[in-house]
């Protein structure tokens, strides 16, 4: 991921710097704002549970506003969006499948020797006001432009559940769960973005526990971090 992003910076910062500054993108429609989208992994960096990294996506789409600082290089975004956090319950320490079940008093993980397990999921979905600072060398270059970006964001959990698919008898079925697995209602993170125009990597850390204290999968809370990329659709 960073041979990508230092790719797209030399290629971006090497283009013709004779184009004309105002000269608008074929195609950009003519609204405030931007329309962001990230893609990316999450994993625990702290605490070690039974979630795959490579596994555990996340998809956000933000509606974000401009608001610059005079004619300063600094401006203020505040947004809306939904994220969508999707965690894929990997083997134990055992090399043995495992599925994701709640109870009253708690989530937690069961061995599953005897069906076929394709994937096992754990979905949160939120809607989320992430609020940025953002530093811009050229403000009024956006394409050209390199920028850093400071930020947070606080989510309401909206629809969580489980998803499981498995082989029964040569045939793939699928089993889902809707319920809150003892998912904090609560989201709220702090995030770094860094990049050149519209494209940026990111690192996002949740401050807020995925799960209620105590009532997590082994009794873990876990502070999740994702890491990916974005990409401003206009």
């Amino acid at each position: 991921m960073i041979f990508l992003f230092l790719t797209f910076v030399s290629v971006t910062w090497g283009q013709d710097s004779d184009s004309k500054d105002n000269e608008k993108k074929e195609g950009r429609p003519d609204v405030p704002g931007k329309l962001l989208l990230d893609f990316g992994y999450s994993f625990s960096p702290v605490e070690k549970v039974s979630f795959d990294m490579m596994g555990s996506r996340t998809v956000n789409l933000y509606y974000m506003q401009d608001f610059r600082f005079g004619t300063s290089k600094f401006s203020f975004h505040p947004g809306i969006g939904l994220g969508a956090y999707r965690y894929r319950v990997g083997k134990n320490d055992n090399d043995q499948p495992q599925v994701i079940l709640h109870s009253a008093d708690s989530a937690y993980f069961i061995v599953d020797n005897e069906t076929s397990i394709i994937k096992n999921m754990l979905i949160a979905n939120y809607v989320e006001i992430p609020v940025e600072f953002r530093f811009s060398t050229s403000p009024d270059d956006k394409p050209r432009s390199f920028n850093v970006m400071l930020g947070g964001k606080i989510g309401l959990l909206g629809k969580s559940q489980s998803k499981l698919k498995y082989k029964e008898n040569e045939i793939v079925a699928k089993l889902k769960d809707q319920r809150n697995f003892h998912i904090s209602p609560l989201r709220y993170s702090a995030y770094l973005r860094i990049g050149v125009g519209g494209f940026n990597v990111f690192a996002d850390y949740s401050i807020s526990p995925l799960f209620i204290e105590g009532e997590g999968p082994e009794k873990k809370t876990l502070n999740m971090l994702t890491t990916g990329i974005s990409f401003d659709l206009f």
